[in-house]
Protein backbone atom coordinates (compact mmCIF):
# COMPACT_ATOMS: atom_id res chain seq x y z
CA UNK A 1 0.00 0.00 0.00
CA UNK A 2 1.26 3.41 -1.13
CA UNK A 3 2.45 5.88 1.52
CA UNK A 4 0.54 8.86 1.76
CA UNK A 5 2.99 11.94 1.75
CA UNK A 6 2.27 15.41 3.72
CA UNK A 7 1.67 16.73 -0.16
CA UNK A 8 -1.01 14.03 -0.97
CA UNK A 9 -2.26 14.47 2.29
CA UNK A 10 -2.74 18.45 1.95
CA UNK A 11 -4.21 17.77 -1.48
CA UNK A 12 -6.94 15.25 -0.24
CA UNK A 13 -7.99 17.65 2.34
CA UNK A 14 -8.67 20.58 -0.35
CA UNK A 15 -10.66 18.18 -2.61
CA UNK A 16 -13.03 16.61 0.35
CA UNK A 17 -13.80 20.34 1.52
CA UNK A 18 -14.78 20.89 -2.52
CA UNK A 19 -19.16 21.09 -2.44
CA UNK A 20 -21.38 21.25 -5.34
CA UNK A 21 -21.88 25.56 -4.45
CA UNK A 22 -18.14 25.67 -4.79
CA UNK A 23 -18.78 23.89 -8.18
CA UNK A 24 -21.46 26.51 -9.31
CA UNK A 25 -20.07 29.39 -7.87
CA UNK A 26 -16.83 28.57 -10.67
CA UNK A 27 -19.37 27.93 -13.53
CA UNK A 28 -20.95 31.41 -12.72
CA UNK A 29 -17.43 33.07 -12.93
CA UNK A 30 -16.50 31.51 -15.58
CA UNK A 31 -20.13 32.82 -17.32
CA UNK A 32 -19.74 36.05 -16.11
CA UNK A 33 -15.80 36.63 -17.59
CA UNK A 34 -16.89 37.11 -20.82
CA UNK A 35 -19.16 40.46 -19.45
CA UNK A 36 -15.77 42.29 -17.90
CA UNK A 37 -14.58 45.48 -19.44
CA UNK A 38 -10.92 44.27 -19.43
CA UNK A 39 -11.88 41.18 -21.13
CA UNK A 40 -9.70 42.37 -24.94
CA UNK A 41 -6.91 42.00 -22.52
CA UNK A 42 -6.79 38.27 -21.62
CA UNK A 43 -8.60 37.30 -25.58
CA UNK A 44 -9.21 38.96 -28.41
CA UNK A 45 -13.27 38.87 -27.89
CA UNK A 46 -15.61 37.85 -26.32
CA UNK A 47 -17.04 35.40 -28.83
CA UNK A 48 -12.97 33.94 -29.01
CA UNK A 49 -13.44 33.40 -25.47
CA UNK A 50 -16.77 31.62 -24.80
CA UNK A 51 -15.68 29.61 -28.03
CA UNK A 52 -12.12 28.23 -26.42
CA UNK A 53 -11.81 29.16 -23.00
CA UNK A 54 -14.99 28.86 -21.65
CA UNK A 55 -16.07 25.81 -22.99
CA UNK A 56 -13.05 24.08 -21.63
CA UNK A 57 -13.20 25.43 -17.95
CA UNK A 58 -16.63 24.34 -18.17
CA UNK A 59 -15.79 20.88 -19.60
CA UNK A 60 -13.29 20.66 -16.65
CA UNK A 61 -15.74 21.70 -14.23
CA UNK A 62 -17.95 19.03 -15.19
CA UNK A 63 -15.39 16.42 -14.68
CA UNK A 64 -14.34 17.68 -11.17
CA UNK A 65 -18.58 17.76 -10.62
CA UNK A 66 -18.66 13.76 -11.68
CA UNK A 67 -15.80 12.76 -10.04
CA UNK A 68 -17.36 14.31 -6.96
CA UNK A 69 -20.34 12.50 -7.89
CA UNK A 70 -18.54 8.89 -7.24
CA UNK A 71 -16.73 9.58 -4.24
CA UNK A 72 -20.13 10.50 -2.26
CA UNK A 73 -18.96 13.91 -1.66
CA UNK A 74 -21.74 15.46 -4.01
CA UNK A 75 -25.48 14.68 -3.49
CA UNK A 76 -26.64 15.55 -7.16
CA UNK A 77 -25.40 13.59 -10.13
CA UNK A 78 -24.10 15.96 -12.54
CA UNK A 79 -25.69 16.90 -16.10
CA UNK A 80 -23.88 19.04 -18.48
CA UNK A 81 -26.47 21.66 -19.49
CA UNK A 82 -26.08 22.54 -23.13
CA UNK A 83 -27.61 26.23 -24.49
CA UNK A 84 -31.42 26.69 -23.92
CA UNK A 85 -31.89 27.92 -27.59
CA UNK A 86 -29.24 27.77 -30.46
CA UNK A 87 -28.73 31.06 -31.96
CA UNK A 88 -30.33 31.84 -35.18
CA UNK A 89 -28.45 30.98 -38.68
CA UNK A 90 -26.56 34.41 -39.66
CA UNK A 91 -25.92 33.51 -42.90
CA UNK A 92 -26.24 35.76 -45.62
CA UNK A 93 -30.35 35.68 -47.22
CA UNK A 94 -29.18 33.44 -50.21
CA UNK A 95 -26.67 31.14 -48.30
CA UNK A 96 -29.88 30.84 -45.42
CA UNK A 97 -32.02 29.83 -48.23
CA UNK A 98 -29.71 27.18 -49.47
CA UNK A 99 -28.73 26.27 -46.03
CA UNK A 100 -32.83 26.02 -44.94
CA UNK A 101 -33.06 23.32 -47.90
CA UNK A 102 -30.38 21.46 -47.78
CA UNK A 103 -31.08 20.83 -43.99
CA UNK A 104 -34.84 20.12 -44.09
CA UNK A 105 -33.81 17.33 -47.09
CA UNK A 106 -31.38 15.69 -44.26
CA UNK A 107 -33.76 15.73 -42.02
CA UNK A 108 -35.61 13.79 -43.95
CA UNK A 109 -33.67 10.71 -44.28
CA UNK A 110 -31.10 12.12 -41.19
CA UNK A 111 -30.38 11.23 -37.36
CA UNK A 112 -31.68 13.82 -35.47
CA UNK A 113 -28.05 13.92 -33.43
CA UNK A 114 -26.40 13.97 -37.07
CA UNK A 115 -29.20 16.85 -38.47
CA UNK A 116 -28.55 18.48 -35.33
CA UNK A 117 -24.41 18.17 -35.80
CA UNK A 118 -24.62 19.53 -39.48
CA UNK A 119 -26.57 22.35 -38.47
CA UNK A 120 -24.03 23.55 -35.76
CA UNK A 121 -20.91 23.16 -38.70
CA UNK A 122 -23.26 25.21 -40.62
CA UNK A 123 -23.80 28.08 -37.71
CA UNK A 124 -20.11 27.49 -36.98
CA UNK A 125 -19.50 28.73 -40.97
CA UNK A 126 -21.64 31.39 -40.75
CA UNK A 127 -20.03 32.77 -38.04
CA UNK A 128 -16.34 32.03 -39.24
CA UNK A 129 -17.59 33.89 -42.97
CA UNK A 130 -19.38 36.76 -40.97
CA UNK A 131 -16.35 37.55 -38.78
CA UNK A 132 -13.73 36.60 -41.98
CA UNK A 133 -15.13 37.52 -44.95
CA UNK A 134 -18.01 39.52 -44.71
CA UNK A 135 -18.35 40.96 -48.58
CA UNK A 136 -19.07 37.35 -49.26
CA UNK A 137 -22.80 36.98 -50.05
CA UNK A 138 -23.30 34.06 -52.20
Amino acid sequence: MARRTASSTCRSTFVDGITKDHIDEALEAVRLFSERDDLHSFYPSAQKYRDNAQKRWVTHLHQLHVVLFHRGQVPVRPRKRMPDRKPPLALPPRMQAVADKWLAARRLTGAKSTVDQLELAVRNFGDWLTEHHADVVS
